[in-house]
């Protein structure tokens, strides 16, 4: 059975992403620095989540001013590891995976166009980016 991920908003710092089953699956923290707001989350094949974090929650004065980016972050479901896989966004969005996984697609809000990211099979980064309409 395939589960519904969801990000959610804590009060003060927190922010959670959770699977249909109510198991945390990300940290609301990386390197001790608290994520800004956790936005729309796309899951792989290969069980990695990819989420976006804008800092609408600091913009709209329901949190500090953020400590990290507005970047696209990817949580490894076996090593619990999180890493920031694209960055350079003003306002990272929705993102969705092409079907064969091979392109990441992110909207950026912050611009008038989306930007898109190629991730292959790598479950590295993002390496090129271009805009699309």
């Amino acid at each position: 059975m395939r589960s519904i991920y969801s990000c959610e908003l804590r009060g003060g710092s927190g922010a959670v992403i959770r699977n249909s089953d109510w198991r945390e699956v990300a940290t609301s923290w990386s390197d001790n620095q608290p994520l800004n707001s956790p936005f729309d989350v796309a899951v792989r094949q290969d069980g990695s989540v990819w989420f976006t974090d804008p800092s609408y929650a600091a913009a709209q004065g329901v949190r500090d001013p953020p400590v990290l980016g507005d970047w696209v972050w990817r949580h490894d479901s076996v090593s619990g590891a999180m890493e920031v896989v694209a960055d350079g966004f003003v306002k990272p969005n929705g993102l969705a995976f092409s079907p064969d996984e091979a392109v990441l697609y992110v909207t950026d809000t912050g611009h008038a166009t989306g930007r898109q990211g190629a991730a292959a099979t790598d479950p590295g980064t993002a390496r090129s980016r271009r805009a699309w309409a």
